[in-house]
């Protein structure tokens, strides 16, 4: 009452502001009133499941150990002492440029194949991959657990060798476990509808000048 009686009501920008936050609050209400009224069924959900199977897939995925030597001479000797039986890790420990690559943190991390890390685990930490081609090759092509690669040259010179420590094939998503997330899309897609529908019933008019 103070601030009205003072006259800041009358002020060109006071009275901005206002109708600024006014249309913004039920511009929000509207959104969220249009979300009450979406109806999306089962049969809706179920279409759009079998119509983009692809997008619901879970790539395989490795976990991987990894070993790195500076030349081929290297990496020949270590591969012969792996085929004689010698542990992976104990090798990486006493001849890998990066011995932390055989144990610890890099090797609880997930590797996806680079194009399918980008398509479907794109913001994903957990995740990594092996973007130079030869080494995802090397990686991906090791047929058991517990099994190793050849060694590989990388584009960075250095020679790569890896030990397969776990493998999750790909799936297929079940319906229900991405069901939720499918409604949640066509309530969207929805809305967006409806908020086209209503600007095309709009006459939208600019006022350059206070611009």
């Amino acid at each position: 009452q103070d601030a009205v009686a003072a006259g800041r009501g009358r002020r060109l920008e006071t009275q901005s502001r206002f109708w600024q936050v006014y249309r913004n609050f039920f511009s929000q209400e509207w959104v969220t009133w249009q979300l009450e009224q979406v109806q999306v069924s089962e049969a809706e959900v179920e279409q759009l499941y079998k119509e983009n199977q692809a997008g619901f897939r879970k790539p395989e995925r490795i976990r991987l150990r990894q070993l790195t030597v500076s030349s081929e001479d290297q990496a020949k000797a270590i591969l012969v002492k792996l085929l004689e039986g010698m542990d992976f890790v104990a090798l990486a420990v006493q001849s890998s440029m990066r011995p932390e690559a055989a144990q610890g943190p890099m090797v609880d991390q997930w590797v996806m194949r680079s194009v399918e890390k980008s398509a479907f685990a794109a913001s994903d930490d957990q995740v990594r991959a092996l973007v130079d081609p030869p080494l995802e090759q090397a990686a991906f092509a090791i047929d058991k657990v517990g099994g190793f690669s050849n060694y590989v040259r990388g584009a960075d010179g250095m020679f790569y060798l890896f030990q397969l420590v776990e493998r999750q094939a790909a799936s297929q998503q079940p319906l229900h476990q991405v069901a939720d997330d499918i409604r949640g899309f066509l309530k969207l897609k929805k809305l967006n509808e409806a908020t086209e529908a209503l600007r095309k019933k709009t006459t939208v008019q600019t006022f350059e000048e206070r611009l």
